[in-house]
């Protein structure tokens, strides 16, 4: 990645960021991600709320480009997240069953909060595991000594 092309795309970052509102939500995710690199506090921006002009969302994309990184979650709909071309920028988008997109966000963070397991569900996988273990030695024969 270098100055004049920051997403890695063919164009230079002036044509790919025509839009007022698009400069301002790069902007604020600058502003966001920095407090997330001095303060480890994680952030986000709707992107659904904001008052973008038509194309918006596709020149931001292309702006940030794409990461390495993709997860599909499928629970009450299809959430795809995607690393951008920005570490600590993942862009998340909500779909319902049908395919109707009903949230789409910028995630601030160090890894999608999606994507981390919940300290309760952590808590009740050591004491499957550990019944399980538990029911797996003790119909197994013991070594002999």
């Amino acid at each position: 990645m270098n100055d004049e092309n920051p997403s890695g795309a063919d164009a230079t970052s002036e044509q790919l960021v025509n839009s007022a509102m698009v400069r301002a939500v790069l902007r604020e995710l600058m502003a966001k991600l920095t407090s997330l690199a001095a303060d480890d506090r994680p952030d986000h921006i709707d992107l659904r709320r904001l008052p973008l002009p038509q194309g918006a969302l596709d020149e931001l994309r292309t702006w940030l480009g794409s990461g390495e990184v993709e997860a599909t979650v499928t629970a009450l709909g299809t959430t795809t997240i995607r690393e951008t071309g920005i570490a600590g920028v993942w862009w998340v988008r909500h779909a319902k069953t049908v395919g109707e997109v009903f949230s789409e966000h910028l995630e601030i963070s160090r890894s999608p909060d999606l994507l981390s397991a919940h300290p309760d569900d952590v808590t009740q996988a050591a004491d499957t595991l550990r019944s399980r273990l538990s029911v797996l030695e003790s119909a197994s024969p013991r070594p002999t000594c």
